[in-house]
């Protein structure tokens, strides 16, 4: 079995390929991909924080935790797609369970840590 996104969005009213960071070098966001097996057309969602080595540096202080998280120089969102689709097309496993456990390894799943 293997995996696709299915869409990528900013949780809000402004689109991925709309969005501005106010500085270019210095942001944070999340991006929220649905991603589903490739013969369907559902899919779980997925939030990855995204944001600069800079935002890292002012926010952070000493100390962070980083998972969940793409560190990227600037914002071109065909990239950062690109990028995760790299990973997620990389994966190939018997059951959806196991691929979406292994997406949850570097994006926050919306049914990680639910009981089974």
């Amino acid at each position: 079995m293997k995996a696709k996104i299915k869409s990528v969005d900013l949780g809000s009213d402004v689109g991925v390929f709309e969005y501005i960071p106010e500085s270019s070098d210095c942001f944070s966001l999340w991006m929220n991909f649905t991603i589903g097996k490739s013969d369907s057309k559902g899919g779980d969602c997925f939030r990855l924080r995204v944001c600069t080595p800079e935002w890292l540096n002012r926010m952070a202080g000493h100390m962070l935790w980083g998972r969940h998280m793409l560190v990227v120089e600037d914002y071109r969102p065909e990239a950062i797609i690109r990028y995760v689709e790299q990973y997620v097309s990389s994966l190939e496993e018997e059951s959806w369970i196991d691929i979406a456990t292994k997406i949850a390894r570097v994006m926050e799943w919306e049914f990680e840590d639910y009981a089974m």
